[in-house]
């Protein structure tokens, strides 16, 4: 998909959805172990165990909050996402957290996020149709922010596994990741059993 597509699409998501019921849980339940796509309830847990009150924690794709949630108690958020939209419904949905900060990206870059200011970047779900390119672009841009000996958390497309190709997400493979994986982070794991239709890399810079 085209980032202006996506960026329209995500936009009118957030416009038209239903505030009555949960939204974005299409995509998992972070209190189910048992969820269609897989045990989210393990990411949360593994999320929350890298959180606490001095963390800096940027987040990917935000969208309606849904895991931002998890990451109130820290010291910082930046919350990022492609279209701007998604700024006022958070700041509506959760008008107590302060101390948040937004950034609205091109689709492929953090520039407006210092280098070395971050300790935790977590990213779920939202690069299954993300052009290959952009992703990679991410993985540069998220080992540039993040604080020597800070750790990414991500969820990425893999055409290794039947669910993530059936659905016609970005075609990078296993051997992809660990090349990009091994070119910007010191250490990393590639978990491809949590989730059903694709892997979560878990880097260490």
């Amino acid at each position: 998909m085209s980032h202006t597509f996506q960026k329209r699409h995500w936009e009118a998501y957030l416009i038209n959805y239903n505030e009555n019921r949960p939204i974005g849980f299409e995509w998992g339940n972070p209190d189910d172990e048992n969820d269609r796509h897989g045990n989210y309830r393990a990411v949360k847990d593994l999320l929350l165990s890298r959180i606490n009150e001095e963390s800096t924690v940027l987040e990917i794709g935000t969208l309606s909050g849904k895991w931002t949630q998890f990451m109130f108690s820290a010291k910082k958020i930046i919350a990022v996402d492609i279209n701007k939209y998604f700024i006022e419904y958070f700041s509506r949905k959760y008008p107590h957290v302060k101390n948040i900060q937004f950034y609205v990206s091109n689709g492929n870059e953090l520039k407006g996020i210092d280098s070395g200011s971050v300790d935790l970047v977590f990213s779920m779900d939202t690069f299954s149709r993300v052009k290959k390119q952009y992703i990679y672009d991410y993985l540069k841009e998220i080992s540039r922010v993040l604080t020597r000996g800070g750790e990414a958390i991500l969820f990425m497309p893999n055409n290794d596994l039947p669910i993530s190709k059936d659905r016609g997400f970005s075609p990078i493979t296993t051997k992809w990741i660990e090349k990009y994986a091994k070119k910007y982070f010191s250490s990393f794991v590639i978990d491809s059993k949590t989730l059903k239709h694709g892997s979560i890399l878990i880097a260490k810079k």
